[in-house]
């Protein structure tokens, strides 16, 4: 009755924490329901600061100001450590990944329309070395886009992350008439942080294979705009846009992505897939829906209109008045742990 901006002020939930007090983008006071059917919080009243700064969060844990911080950088690893302050990291389906674009009217024009010049491109990558060099460690190689290892149906005697062949990946660019290979862009929305680090290292990879990417650094929402739900231009055809966000949860639901009508990217039509694609959601059977989404993802890989780079691991760090909680396995935030915290000893 009251209308969408009332309901964002004046939250309901169901969980076992009621809202105490809300201001959009700065801060939310929660208070434990103590005859909560689940779980009762050990602590009794949470407040969640909306930080955006990497440096000012950093700066908050060691001063104590904060008592936990969520989706930490690799790069603030050391300090954080330093201070005596617990890092810990979990997979949470987070995903480093790079969607990329051609005009399917006109794929001649377009290197990547060739599927052995995707393939090569993955090959290309030290997903490895990213992991440990990059990340700290606090990642692993990836082997679908969109398709996290929490996902019901995924399979790693199946879906495997491509290895690291430069060989293979030059064999497959002559084959596909680019044996001197080509100059593409990759657009970097990381501002100088862990995934501009990632893109340069991916530029780096792809130029000992014989092809020029050009880092041009862009703001996040704009070329998401030219990217997402759009049919490909003559700037966006090409190129790639890598970022890290979630591979969802559990379920199918980022695998329709690769849909040339229902997904984000409008890339080449695969008919098997889509089939599958659309039978998923309509399959009651659990144990043929998981194989036919299996199916799914393997096709969807081995298609290559979107390139998995690596699974990132969510990094949080606690203070010394929190003893320790438990993440829940497939989700990336935090949100869902927090009535499993206890106090320190």
């Amino acid at each position: 009755d009251k209308g969408w901006d009332y309901f964002a002020q004046h939250l309901v939930g169901s969980g076992p924490w009621k809202v105490v007090s809300f201001q959009h983008n700065v801060r939310l006071e929660l208070e434990a329901v103590e005859t909560h059917w689940r779980a009762v919080p050990k602590f009794k009243n949470l407040t969640l600061l909306s930080i955006s700064e990497e440096a000012t969060k950093v700066a908050m844990l060691k001063t104590g100001e904060l008592d936990m911080a969520m989706e930490l950088s690799p790069d603030s690893v050391a300090g954080l450590k330093a201070a005596g302050l617990r890092v810990l990291g979990y997979y949470g389906s987070g995903q480093w990944y790079m969607p990329l674009l051609w005009d399917t009217n006109n794929p001649e024009k377009y290197a990547v329309s060739d599927v052995r010049v995707r393939k090569a491109l993955s090959l290309g990558i030290d997903r490895k070395e990213a992991a440990e060099k990059i990340y700290g460690g606090y990642a692993q190689p990836s082997a679908v886009a969109w398709v996290p290892t929490s996902a019901y149906f995924f399979d790693p005697s199946v879906l495997k992350p491509d290895p690291y062949d430069t060989d293979q990946a030059k064999k497959l660019l002559a084959e596909a008439g680019y044996a001197n290979g080509f100059t593409t862009k990759v657009w970097d929305s990381g501002a100088g942080g862990i995934l501009s680090s990632l893109n340069l290292a991916l530029a780096g990879y792809w130029r000992k294979i014989g092809v020029n990417a050009e880092v041009v650094p862009v703001d996040y929402a704009t070329v998401s705009r030219k990217f997402f739900n759009q049919v490909p231009t003559a700037e966006t055809s090409n190129t790639f846009f890598p970022f890290i966000g979630s591979g969802g949860t559990f379920g199918f639901d980022r695998v329709v992505f690769y849909h040339s009508a229902k997904g984000i990217l409008r890339t080449v039509k695969n008919p098997r897939l889509e089939e599958l694609i659309d039978k998923v959601p309509m399959t009651a059977d659990p144990g043929e829906k998981k194989r036919i989404a299996l199916e799914a993802a393997l096709l969807a890989k081995n298609g290559y209109t979107m390139i998995a780079g690596l699974d990132v691991d969510t990094i949080y760090a606690l203070g010394p008045k929190v003893g320790g909680l438990t993440p829940v396995k497939g989700v990336v935030g935090l949100a869902a742990s927090y009535e499993t915290m206890t106090h320190a000893k």
